[in-house]
């Protein structure tokens, strides 16, 4: 089961990876397509960045009109502490097989009634490996 804590170290983690020491800046669409890359939901990262930025660790800026994120001093301090420890969280979250426009088996397919995942479904471009 994946933990609140579990999530916190694995965005704290893809700030160490990156090199992203105290003050420079990851965009927040740049870290939606890595997090893009997991099986993790989106929701789990909203929850992450809001609890790591109400214990300090991560600061929210806006800058020419787009939002970005970077480390605390704390979060900085911490992103080191869990690199150190040796655990791969990021890579324990990475999908195995990696396809565009191949869904996980975690969502639901597009319902007959319409919807929201529907209308994801349809929105979707075809893939070559899909026809019939």
């Amino acid at each position: 089961m994946i933990t609140d804590v579990d999530i916190k170290n694995t965005v704290l983690e893809l700030f160490a990876r990156r090199g992203l020491a105290q003050g420079d800046v990851m965009w927040l669409s740049r870290l939606e397509k890595f997090w893009a890359d997991t099986r993790l939901r989106r929701s789990d990262l909203v929850t992450a960045i809001a609890m790591l930025c109400s214990e300090h660790m991560l600061v929210i800026d806006e800058q020419d009109g787009e939002t970005c994120l970077s480390l605390s001093p704390e979060g900085e301090s911490r992103a080191a502490e869990i690199l150190a420890t040796g655990v791969d969280y990021w890579g324990r979250y990475l999908r195995e097989e990696l396809l565009p426009g191949v869904r996980t088996t975690q969502q639901a397919p597009g319902a007959d009634g319409g919807g929201r995942r529907q209308y994801e479904a349809e929105a979707q471009p075809e893939m070559p490996w899909t026809k019939d």
